[in-house]
This record gives structure tokens, C-alpha cells and sequence, in this order.
């Protein structure tokens, strides 16, 4: 899928796209790829900040690459990316996500409950969706 849209610098001034994602899609793909082909670095997180039957919350999805593996076992799995270049890739990457677009500064009114590293994605839980929270 190569699909490309325009960003809207003004309607998100606080977002700046990484040349290495949106600018070649069909690249990005292939880093997140060869990033862990064994799963090595989804285990560890798993293992860091449990996800199963909770809400993870992917910030920074970039072209879903990592969503389906969250959504195999999270109760709800939300992707929020600001690049609309990479938002059709992380939308179809798989039926059980939503995906959302949204500037890097709405992020901070989120508490993190952890926080991993794939690249640019960053991993939160909604604090509602911790164990003995309402949900």
C-alpha cells in the first residue's frame, strides 16, 4: 500500500515528521520488520508492562506495524499517529484497533503507567483500564 496524504503542518504546528516513516512508507516496513523478526522485543515489553486484557493506548503507531501484536491479547487497542501520511497503513493493519489522529501535545495530559520503546512508539495503559479501576 502506498498510499500518500498531505500533512497539515498547520493544523498540528507541533508535529514534526521523521524522514524514515511517512516519506517511504514501503522502508519503514521493512525497519520495523528486521527490528524483531523473533518477537525478542514485543516479549520484553509484554513482559515490562503486561497489556494482556487491559487498554493499551499506542502513542506515535506510525503505520500500525506493532498493533496487531498488542491486539492479539489487550481488551482494546487504540493507535494515535500524527503523520496522516502513515494513517491509512495503521488503520488497515487490523480490525480490532482504533486508530486515531491527534498532535504530539495531547499526549501529555495522559499518565503513563509504562512507557516502552519501539522506535518511536511509546506504549500507555489508560489509568481507568488498571486492575480494580472501573473500567
Amino acid at each position: 500500500m502506498d498510499v500518500m496524504v498531505s500533512v497539515d503542518a498547520a493544523g498540528l504546528p507541533d508535529f514534526v515528521p521523521a524522514p524514515n516513516q511517512g516519506g517511504n512508507i514501503a522502508l519503514y516496513e521493512v525497519e520495523n520488520e528486521a527490528l524483531d523478526p523473533q518477537g525478542h522485543v514485543l516479549a520484553a515489553m509484554r513482559e515490562r508492562a503486561p497489556w494482556s486484557g487491559r487498554a493499551l493506548l499506542d502513542l506515535g503507531c506510525g503505520s500500525g506495524y506493532w498493533l496487531r501484536g498488542y491486539a492479539d491479547e489487550a481488551a482494546e487497542v487504540i493507535g494515535v499517529e500524527p503523520d496522516a501520511r502513515l494513517l491509512p497503513h495503521a488503520v488497515g493493519r487490523d480490525s480490532r484497533v482504533r486508530v486515531l489522529r491527534a498532535r504530539p501535545s495531547a499526549y501529555r495530559s495522559l499518565t503513563p503507567v509504562s512507557m516502552s520503546s519501539t522506535r518511536a512508539s511509546r506504549t500507555f495503559s489508560r489509568p481507568d483500564a488498571m486492575p480494580g479501576s472501573p473500567r
